[in-house]
């Protein structure tokens, strides 16, 4: 699919990278998209000039570009994490529970 680019670097040079995009939804799921479509569009650039292998994407947005479902997706996982943060407090107290998503004056974006 890629390919081949002088880098000087030497033989068997890769690049690879991670970003979770999911917590951008505790400031709203505008901005959740905005951050997540971004980096997408990112590597739409990088496909396009064939330096990109391949994409995981857990919102499954990469494959359909369905923004409405990646909201959907992002409320289900925010929703799961509460529930398990809150079982988590009952059992150790909510002071010694530290979370990404923890906000309690907010509701996870949906």
């Amino acid at each position: 699919m890629g390919r081949k680019i002088q880098t000087g670097i030497g033989g068997g040079w890769r690049w690879g990278s991670f970003c979770k995009t999911q917590y951008a939804s505790n400031i709203s799921a505008e901005h959740f998209l905005r951050c997540h479509v971004s980096v997408c569009t990112l590597l739409k650039e990088a496909d396009k000039i064939g330096i990109l292998k391949r994409v995981s994407d857990e919102g499954h947005f990469w494959d359909n570009w369905d923004y409405e479902a990646l909201v959907r997706e992002v409320a289900e996982w925010n929703s799961m994490i509460g529930d398990m943060i809150r079982k988590l407090e009952s059992v150790f107290g909510s002071e010694k529970v530290i979370s990404p998503v923890k906000d309690k004056n907010k509701k996870p974006a949906s």
